[in-house]
This record gives C-alpha cells, sequence and structure tokens, in this order.
C-alpha cells in the first residue's frame, strides 16, 4: 500500500481510505519493515551515521510492532486480522564497499549524509563496509531483514 500506512502521520485516516474501497468481505493485506534490531540491512548504516550527525531516537511504534499495528487497524474497522513474521535476505553483496554505495543512496540516509561534511563521507562509507563486511570492508555481505505481514477483512 502507498503511503507506508503505520510509518503515515495520520495511519488510521490511510488505512480508512482503504477500508471504505473494499468491498463488504473484502482483504487488506500489507508489509512493514519488522523490529529494529532485527532488520540491520536497513539500519547498519544508521549505527555510524550516529556518530556523526544528531538523529532522533529510533520510532519503535512504526518498526514492526504487531500490537500497535493491531490497534491502528481494528480503529480503521478492519476485523479477523492475521500477522505473521518474514524473515528474509533482501540482497546479498560482494563485499561492503558495495552494501555501502547501494544503501548509502538511500533517501533517509542520503539526506543525513548530506548533512555532514564531504570530507567526512569516505571515513564513513568505510566503517560502514567494514561493519557490514564483518570486520572486513572487502567481506561479502548478506544482512538479515524482518518484515511484519498483516492482514484483515472489512
Amino acid at each position: 500500500m502507498p503511503g507506508c500506512p503505520p510509518v503515515n502521520a495520520r495511519p488510521i485516516a490511510v488505512l480508512r481510505v482503504a477500508f471504505d474501497a473494499l468491498k463488504p468481505g473484502g482483504r487488506i493485506a500489507l508489509s512493514i519493515v519488522g523490529r529494529l534490531a532485527a532488520n540491520p540491512y536497513f539500519t547498519l548504516p544508521f549505527v555510524v551515521l550516529r556518530k556523526y550527525a544528531s538523529l532522533p531516537p529510533y520510532d519503535p511504534v512504526v518498526r514492526g510492532d504487531p500490537d500497535h499495528l493491531r490497534t491502528i487497524l481494528s480503529n480503521a474497522g478492519f476485523r479477523d486480522l492475521h500477522f505473521e513474521t518474514l524473515e528474509l535476505i533482501p540482497m546479498e553483496f560482494e563485499n561492503g564497499r558495495e552494501y555501502w554505495e547501494y544503501s548509502g543512496g538511500f533517501s533517509a540516509a542520503a539526506s543525513v549524509l548530506s548533512q555532514i561534511a564531504a570530507d567526512q563521507h569516505d571515513r564513513i562509507g568505510e566503517e560502514v563496509a567494514a561493519l557490514a563486511g564483518g570486520g572486513n570492508p572487502n567481506g561479502k555481505v548478506a544482512l538479515k531483514s524482518e518484515a511484519l505481514l498483516a492482514s484483515g477483512i472489512k
């Protein structure tokens, strides 16, 4: 669903639109990023970036909390809710530098990087690459990720 409802500032309103669009008995299915601790694929660059920039704390409410998502879906009108956690490796990289080249382009990482002096960027990239490669920036990278899958019926 576009707009990532649980991350949206008004998730119940967004999901209410989906609820209204469904026929009676229709089903919604969505996926959000799971628990932060189970998502180094997404969070690893920020472990390093936090050393160089002041970032707000992670919001555990929008990251894989089934109870919170249950409340949002229920308040939007959905019933017969079902949740499942999916563990996966979204991508594998030949080395940590390749991972950094890719993940440094994520809009959130790029936005933070733009606030840090350019002469620090190479050092940050090497730190991320080493961390991703298990201490070796040339090491293979296969970081896990977790998604929370949810569905409900109108």
